[in-house]
């Protein structure tokens, strides 16, 4: 991952296609993760938009 970019990571534990859904994890990144939704299912999610939402606030700039 690179300095100048913040990346957030939102998964899914209940994900079978990404298996081991912890390969969602990524080091330095913002990490969330979801419990009881498909891997489809995060599209759709009512907890998810705000999330993706969030993490384009500050327009890609790092904040760390």
């Amino acid at each position: 991952t690179s300095a100048a970019i913040q990346y957030t990571s939102i998964y899914s534990s209940a994900d079978t296609v990404i298996n081991p859904y912890t390969s969602s994890i990524i080091e330095g990144a913002e990490n969330i993760e979801i419990s009881g939704v498909s891997h489809s299912g995060l599209l759709t999610d009512s907890t998810v938009r705000p999330l993706i939402l969030d993490g384009l606030e500050d327009g890609g700039q790092n904040t760390n």
